[in-house]
């Protein structure tokens, strides 16, 4: 038994030894090696415990302890999902205390999306828009501000995107698209003037394209995978948005009154409503 024992310790060490050197990484060999000793270590423990019985404290705590690391090792081969999220979140972690001094670090999701919605205003206005063609649009985007439904505002943006109005040549198709619990309408004027936009060969449309896809995806993705505290993946698209602008020496924000305001909404994820159509320059050209 005691030679049975020992010649399988030594295959499953190889074998384990064998797989840490394909993987090529000194850092995770140093620590599967560790690890693998322990393992032989626990299991001697164990089965000297088991065949022998425990006759003081030290010998009880060391059987204890060998019989906790196996369970450990065996959880971890056979259901490493578990320790996969953890690492996932310690990694998350680790990113959010590098994005700690970011200026919308601690300001909700509701507000940096209002901020990038003014950084869409800004290339319109660079590029002398007419804001009346794009009143309606900028008005179901600032809606992510003040919904306090944001699955039924992700679900209505979809079927208002590029793909969804550019799939159909006529109002009546697109109307049969849509599903029958869907909650709003786009009037026929409105559907034919998205697909006048949408189509339109213009210097600023790839730009807006670009942010108003982003502004969608990032809650649609939060809804769907479960929101993160703090998102850091809405502080990269930011400052991804202000580096496209000044590539195309477009002037970043400047409105001091929505900026102050802006930066007040704290919070760790979506954060309270607010009308933020009260700051949008499409209160300028009422």
């Amino acid at each position: 038994m005691n030679a049975f024992l020992i010649i399988l310790l030594c295959l499953g060490g190889m074998t384990g030894l064998l797989l840490l050197l394909l993987e090529n990484n000194k850092k995770k060999i140093k620590k599967g090696v560790l690890e693998i000793i322990l393992l032989w270590a626990a299991f001697l423990l164990f089965y000297r415990g088991a065949s022998y019985g425990t006759k003081t404290a030290k010998e009880q705590i060391l059987f204890l302890l060998s019989c906790f690391y196996i369970l450990y090792y065996t959880k971890k081969t056979i259901f490493p999902g578990d320790l996969y999220f953890k690492k996932q979140r310690k990694d998350y972690k680790r990113a959010c205390n590098e994005k700690k001094q970011h200026p919308f670090f601690a300001v909700s999701k509701r507000a940096r999306a209002a901020y990038m919605i003014l950084c869409l205003e800004e290339i319109l206005k660079f590029y002398h828009q007419d804001f009346l063609k794009w009143q309606w649009i900028l008005q179901k985007l600032w809606q992510v501000t003040a919904t306090k439904n944001m699955a039924q505002w992700v679900r209505e943006m979809y079927y208002v995107l590029f793909d969804a109005i550019l799939k159909y040549d006529c109002y009546e198709a697109y109307l049969k698209s849509l599903p029958a619990d869907i909650g709003f309408a786009i009037s026929q004027k409105e559907f034919y003037n998205l697909k006048n936009i949408y189509m339109a060969v213009d210097v600023c449309f790839p730009l807006f394209k670009e942010l108003l896809y982003d502004i969608y995806i990032v809650f649609e993705v939060g809804l769907a995978c479960g929101e993160m505290p703090h998102d850091i993946s809405f502080l990269y698209l930011i400052e991804r948005t202000q580096q496209l602008l000044k590539t195309h020496h477009i002037p970043l924000p400047q409105q001091k009154k929505a900026l102050s305001f802006l930066m007040q909404q704290k919070n760790k994820y979506y954060g309270k409503p607010f009308c933020g159509l009260e700051y949008s320059f499409l209160r300028q050209t009422e």
